[in-house]
Formats: C-alpha cells, structure tokens, sequence
C-alpha cells in the first residue's frame, strides 16, 4: 500500500483560512490514517509480507518556516508511519519515505540539481524497502543533503525554503 496523497502551500501561518487548514489536515493526515486502518487487516492476514509506503517530506523531520501546517503533516506522517512499523513488524514493512524536492509540479522554482526525478524515488524508495529500512530519503544525494541541512540546523542554523 502506498500512501501518496497531500498538498502544499507556502506562505505564513496566518495567511491561510481555518476552512484551508482544516481541508489541509484532513487530506494530509485523516485520510491516511483511516486508509490504513481499513486495509490493516488486509494486509497482516497475508501469507506473504505485506508492506505500506507512506510518502512524507524531509520537512516532516525538521521544523520548516513558511511551511509551517504542512511540515507539521509530513511529521504526522513520519511518526505514524515508524510508530506502526514497530506494532506490525512480524507481518508488514511499514516505511517512512522523506525526499527533500522531487521533480514536480510543486517544486518548479527548485534547481534541477537538487531534485529528484520520480523514477529515482520509486526506485530508491523501493531499495530500501528490500534491504528492511524503515525510513528513506530516496537517494543518496538525498540522504547526504538530509544530513548537512540537520547538522546545520543542530547548530542554530535557520533552515527553511520559501518557495513560490
């Protein structure tokens, strides 16, 4: 099972409606938690190992200005998905996928160089999916940059992209 729905939106935190937010929470989390529940047993009454992608964001592990309620969101889906892993891990892989920037739409204003194609994501999702990971950035440049932008923010350094 892959869980590859969300949206985005960059701008400050009180720009946005209580009406946008709460379309916002409902996309990026209700329904993947309440997918998930719905085909948990399905997936764990499997002969094989089953497994569950849940496609967050490296802003989901560090704290990103500008994109305040939807790094909150990919923390949800960071935390859900290593806290489910350990509750099934006899009977389901449950990975946590964080890339930074993959070439989509919504990352047009992104250099190209510090992208991912979707095919790079499949395959190194996929990848660590099979050597048992339960979180990835995707890639190694992903996994190194990942690296430099907490070192960097460990030591007080402000971190955030404001994109438009």
């Amino acid at each position: 099972m892959i869980n590859n729905v969300g949206i985005g939106k960059a701008g400050a935190f009180c720009d946005f409606t209580d009406h946008f937010y709460l379309n916002f929470f409902t996309l990026n989390c209700i329904t993947m938690t309440f997918l998930t529940k719905r085909l948990l047993p399905l997936l764990a009454n499997r002969e094989q190992k089953s497994a569950i992608i849940n496609v967050g964001s490296f802003t989901g592990i560090i704290p990103t200005p500008y994109c305040t309620i939807y790094s909150a969101t990919k923390a949800f889906s960071n935390f859900f998905s290593k806290a489910l892993g350990e509750e099934v891990k006899n009977k389901i892989d449950v990975l946590s996928f964080t890339p930074l920037f993959v070439d989509t739409k919504m990352t047009t204003t992104v250099p190209k160089k510090f992208k991912l194609s979707p095919e790079e994501c499949v395959t190194g999702c996929l990848s660590a999916l099979v050597v048992g990971r339960n979180t990835t950035a995707g890639s190694w440049k992903h996994e190194y940059l990942s690296v430099l932008f907490l070192y960097y923010t460990s030591n007080n350094f402000l971190f955030y992209f404001y994109l438009y």
